[in-house]
């Protein structure tokens, strides 16, 4: 908010008007960033609550009151005083019901944090569903390659390659074509990243690990899936190869 409202000067001394009202800006929070419900707790403007009464909302009655424990371990103590000092304030009876909402931070956050399981396993799975359906490709495309490269293998073996030499021939080019089509991905994650940050005003941290993982997996898949074209090509006979080319 600081930074929107004087760009170019220190907004401590300097005057901000609130509903007509000249206030002299008296210090600036730390960056914060989005709370757990998606507010921006960046963009607030903070005055006192008497002001707030007085000059602003015109009423002597609060919408939410945030309270913090010395300690943790008291909350559902402090839930319950809470509670019984609210029901006295609102003159509510024994068999009435609470008119108001009380919200248990350490609830929500355990709730926001069975979520985010929730939706990283519901991402690894359309990953590895993915990672699949990836490998599948590479294996028909290195199969396809053998078939059509028999009178390659044939003249190679025919001169002296051992199978083994073949093997991971065909391994280092599946993993090869996996090691690609990561780097291909890293760059379009990068890209994306970059566009983000820079036409939504999306704070974005780039961290070595996500690609680091990236490409473990991509020389996983080639490895994993290149291994059946690649035996595949090592088994063949030499005289078959060249017969049937």
């Amino acid at each position: 908010m600081a930074e929107r409202l004087f760009p170019d000067m220190d907004p401590v001394g300097a005057t901000l008007r609130v509903n007509q009202l000249a206030m002299e800006v008296i210090g600036v929070l730390a960056r914060k960033g989005p709370s757990m419900d998606g507010t921006d707790e960046d963009d607030l403007v903070l005055v006192s609550l008497a002001t707030a009464r007085e000059q602003i909302i015109g009423r002597q009655s609060v919408n939410l009151i945030t309270v913090k424990l010395a300690n943790s371990n008291l909350i559902n103590e402090g839930i319950g005083e809470i509670r019984d000092i609210l029901r006295v304030r609102h003159t509510l009876t024994g068999g009435q019901p609470d008119d108001f909402r009380i919200s248990n931070l350490a609830e929500m956050l355990s709730l926001q944090q069975e979520s985010s399981v929730a939706m990283t396993r519901l991402l690894v799975a359309i990953a590895s569903i993915s990672l699949v359906v990836g490998g599948i490709g590479i294996m028909n495309i290195m199969l396809v390659s053998v078939s059509e490269r028999t009178r390659e293998i044939g003249i190679r073996m025919a001169l002296g390659a051992r199978p083994s030499a073949v093997l991971s021939q065909f391994l280092t080019e599946a993993v090869i074509l996996s090691v690609a089509g990561g780097l291909a991905g890293a760059a379009a994650g990068l890209a994306a990243a970059l566009v983000a940050q820079t036409h939504f005003a999306l704070r974005i941290e780039l961290t070595a690990e996500p690609m680091l993982l990236a490409f473990a997996f991509s020389t996983l898949v080639g490895l994993v899936f290149g291994i059946y074209p690649a035996v595949q090509a090592a088994r063949k006979s030499p005289l078959e190869l060249l017969r049937r080319d």
